[in-house]
């Protein structure tokens, strides 16, 4: 299967649309910026692979568009933050309704506080093992939680790993991250490793951003883009630039992206406002087409501390060709390969900052080596048509391996009865039998029909545990199932006839039971060798 920190989940083809009820996948989110910003790319080729979408998010601004895309819409009332035990109760008990209510072949949780509460109201809304709905928990970076070195944030951190691992817990589902560091964490939480998988971000539309000429300006603008947070490194950038500056080179910062409310680590627009007075420096709020912010920068620069998944904005600045200053921290070392296509340095280093920013800004045939490598990496690694293959690749394992309980019990159900039937059957007509003829063999028979029944009872239960994460309406689930159901109905028939003389003609039927019998057991093998 597809497998922890030492390979991405497979490419493959995309899978054809299923001729069957399409199966149904709902991404829990708490923001509608968020999905469409960096879950639409893989929601759009799920829904062309013939996925029906439903996202469940808080919606502000792109409500309209997510429905234009033809996912259906579902508005909760939630924050990333700050919602207070109050609200909090009252958007777990609304996700409880919505996952009863849209019973979900797959339920995608994006990121740690949809994985937190989704993984809750699973259990509230199907059983605490929460087994009738697959699972999909997409860590987009660990974040502050399991990165501050502060006091309150050592002591939370086993608090939270708790909580995680109760969250992604009682499924056969998968935790997805975006680069191994958090893999490796994750599963030193307790997490199994079996069922981390890594897909590296979400993917660049490689022919959107694509390579832009060097700026030709004396001075050499470097750009951050991102939310204005501590965490991001915003003041290590102004430090270094304004360094650098004080060292008389000419270069300034712009700054791409707007501040957070919801999240305690912002700065505030306050705050923001003499950093952006500051000789050099430009912060230009949130900007709707990054484009435009490389087109006037030549070197981009994130001096993240955040703990992130993988940064969207390096892929989109090497995808513009754009040589990258990043610190040395897990989902920037992802992106930037040290000397390859920028330069690593140390968390909270603004002197090794400033000097990697001055190493590029001297050396322009440095810069242009470092651009051309990046745009070769994004083509190669984390192009969207790489990534969907590779999430695609994902999803179509997911479903063929666990097609759901909800569809497969009816049919185990099936079989059940009909066996149980056929045994009851060959129990009461050997008694009867017995009764009406006085025939001394028929409780020979009844002996032997109940020891071959708890025989071929047990095969049963074997094959129900054996079928466990299969579609047991084709291949060898299906094949064992019939034949042992078929079996033990033949051969209540055959005991029949052997016990009431009246009805020997029925003893025909023998050899077919036998048959059936012959093919289960043989089905119900190679089933267990396949599951080896």
């Amino acid at each position: 299967m597809i497998l922890l920190l030492t390979r991405s989940a497979p490419t493959t083809t995309l899978p054809t649309q299923r001729a069957e009820k399409r199966p149904k996948l709902l991404f829990l989110v708490t923001e509608d910026w968020y999905f469409w910003s960096d879950r639409l790319p893989f929601a759009r080729a799920l829904r062309d692979a013939g996925y029906d979408i439903v996202v469940a998010t808080r919606v502000r601004a792109h409500g309209e568009r997510i429905r234009a895309e033809g996912f259906a819409l579902c508005p909760l009332a939630w924050r990333r933050r700050g919602d207070g035990v109050l609200g909090a109760l009252r958007a777990l008990l609304a996700i409880v309704r919505l996952y009863r209510a849209e019973r979900p072949d797959i339920v995608n949780h994006v990121a740690l506080k949809p994985i937190l509460f989704g993984g809750l109201a699973r259990r509230l809304a199907f059983g605490w093992r929460g087994r009738r709905v697959v699972t999909v928990d997409w860590v987009m970076g660990l974040g502050r939680g399991f990165t501050a070195r502060t006091l309150p944030g050592k002591l939370l951190r086993p608090l939270l790993a708790i909580t995680l691992r109760a969250a992604t817990g009682g499924t056969d589902g998968r935790v997805v991250v975006q680069n191994p560091d958090d893999g490796a964490a994750l599963a030193s939480l307790g997490i199994d490793r079996r069922r981390i998988v890594l897909i590296r971000g979400s993917g660049v539309d490689a022919g959107r951003f694509v390579p832009l000429p060097e700026p030709k300006a004396a001075t050499i603008t470097v750009a951050l883009v991102a939310r204005m947070l501590r965490g991001k490194g915003v003041l290590d950038a102004v430090a270094a630039v304004r360094r650098l500056r004080a060292a008389g080179l000419a270069i300034e910062l712009l700054l791409a992206g707007a501040t957070d409310p919801d999240n305690r680590d912002s700065l505030t627009d306050k705050e923001m406002s003499p950093l952006a007075a500051e000789p050099g420096v430009e912060w230009l709020g949130r900007v709707e087409d990054v484009r435009s912010v490389w087109a006037r920068a030549a070197i981009a620069v994130l001096p993240s501390t955040y703990g992130e998944g993988l940064p969207r904005a390096l892929l989109e600045a090497a995808a513009c060709g754009r040589p990258i200053v990043a610190t040395d921290t897990p989902g920037c070392r992802e992106v930037v390969r040290n000397g390859e296509n920028g330069l690593l340095v140390p968390p909270h280093d603004i002197a090794a900052l400033a000097q990697a920013i001055a190493a590029l800004t001297h050396d322009p045939a440095r810069r242009r080596a470092m651009g051309q490598a990046g745009r070769a990496l994004v083509e190669r690694e984390f192009a969207e048509p790489v990534i969907a293959a590779q999430t695609l690749a994902l999803y179509d394992a997911i479903l063929r391996n666990h097609p759901g309980r909800n569809r497969g019990r009816p049919m185990i159900s099936l079989w059940i009865a009909i066996a149980g039937l056929g045994g009851v059957a060959s129990v009461v007509a050997g008694t009867i039998a017995a009764h009406l003829t006085g025939d001394p063999r028929a409780a020979e028979l009844l002996r032997t029909g109940a020891l071959y029944g708890m025989v071929h009872a047990a095969a049963l239960i074997a094959l129900m545990a054996l079928a466990q994460g299969r579609e047991p309406r084709r291949g060898a689930a299906a094949v064992a199932g019939w034949s042992f159901a078929a079996g033990i109905v033949l051969f209540s028939g055959s005991l029949f006839a052997l016990a009431a003389s009246e009805a020997r003609w029925l003893g025909w039927v023998t050899p077919f039971g036998g048959a059936a019998l012959i093919l289960g057991w043989a089905a119900l093998l190679v089933l267990g060798f396949r599951r080896r």
